[in-house]
C-alpha cells in the first residue's frame, strides 16, 4: 500500500493542473464554451485505464514495483492527446448543420480514429519492445505501459466519445444556455477562445518572428544546442 500510493498527493495535483488546462484548451475561454464535465470523463478514462494496466500485469504474473508510480504521469499526457484530436475533428464538422449527430461522430471517428489508432498502437509497440529486456523491473514497466496506452485508447474512442454524444445531444435539446441571436450556444456576447487570448501579445508574437530570421538569434539557437550536447556527452563519458 505504501508503494502504490506513495505519490498519491502529487498525483492528485498533477491531474487537476492538466483539468484546467484541457478544459481551456479543449474548447476555449468562456463559460458557454468551456466543457468541464466532458473534459472530466475524458480525465477520467485516463482514471480508469492507470488500475486495468496494473491488474492486467499482476494478471499476467509480474510483481508491483516502486516504479509504478511514474506510469499515472506517463499515461495523462498520452491519453488527453486522443481526446485533444477527437475534438479538434469534432469541432471542425460542428458548423455544418445538414449532418446528424450521428453523423458527426461518425466522420469524426473515421478521421480521428486513424490518427489516435497509430499513435496509441505506436507507443503500444515501443513499449511492447521494451518487454524483451534482461532487467526484469523494467520489463514488467514496459508491460504496464503497453497495457495501459492500449486501455486509455480504447476507453477514449468508446467511453469518451459516448460521453460526448450525450453532452451534444443535450445541447440541441436546449437545456444549456441558447442565443436568441443566433445557433451559437454562449451566455455572453462574446466568446472568447485562445486566438482571441493571442490578440492581447500582438507584439510579442511579432517581435519573436522577426527574431527568426535574424544570424545572431540563428547562431544563438546553435550554440545552446552545442553546449548541451557538450554537457550531455560529458557526463555520458563519465558514467
Amino acid at each position: 500500500q505504501e508503494s502504490m500510493f506513495i505519490d498519491m498527493q502529487n498525483v492528485i495535483i498533477c491531474f487537476s493542473i492538466m483539468f484546467v488546462y484541457t478544459t481551456l484548451m479543449l474548447n476555449g475561454i468562456g463559460w458557454s464554451v468551456m466543457r468541464p464535465f466532458l473534459t472530466g470523463m475524458g480525465i477520467s478514462a485516463v482514471v480508469i485505464g492507470i488500475p486495468i494496466a496494473y491488474g492486467m500485469t499482476s494478471l499476467i504474473g509480474y510483481p508491483f514495483m516502486p516504479h509504478f508510480a511514474v506510469l499515472p504521469f506517463l499515461m495523462i499526457g498520452l491519453g488527453i492527446d486522443d481526446m485533444f484530436v477527437i475534438m479538434k475533428t469534432y469541432r471542425n464538422l460542428e458548423s455544418t448543420k445538414d449532418l446528424m449527430l450521428e453523423e458527426k461522430i461518425a466522420i469524426t471517428l473515421k478521421h480521428a480514429g486513424v490518427s489516435i489508432t497509430v499513435t496509441s498502437l505506436t507507443d503500444v509497440c515501443v513499449f511492447a519492445v521494451g518487454a524483451i529486456t534482461v532487467f526484469p523491473g523494467l520489463q514488467a514497466f514496459c508491460v504496464a505501459c503497453s497495457l495501459g496506452i492500449f486501455a486509455i485508447y480504447v476507453l477514449q474512442a468508446t467511453w469518451f466519445v459516448a460521453w460526448l454524444v450525450l453532452y451534444e445531444r443535450r445541447r440541441e435539446s436546449g437545456l444549456l444556455c441558447k442565443s436568441k441571436s443566433s445557433d451559437t450556444y454562449t451566455v455572453n456576447s462574446k466568446i472568447y477562445t485562445m486566438e482571441t487570448a493571442k490578440s492581447y501579445l500582438p507584439d510579442f508574437w511579432e517581435l519573436f518572428s522577426n527574431l527568426l530570421d535574424q544570424r545572431i538569434y540563428h547562431a544563438f539557437i546553435i550554440l545552446i544546442g552545442m553546449t548541451c550536447f557538450g554537457f550531455g556527452l560529458w557526463g555520458s563519458l563519465t558514467i
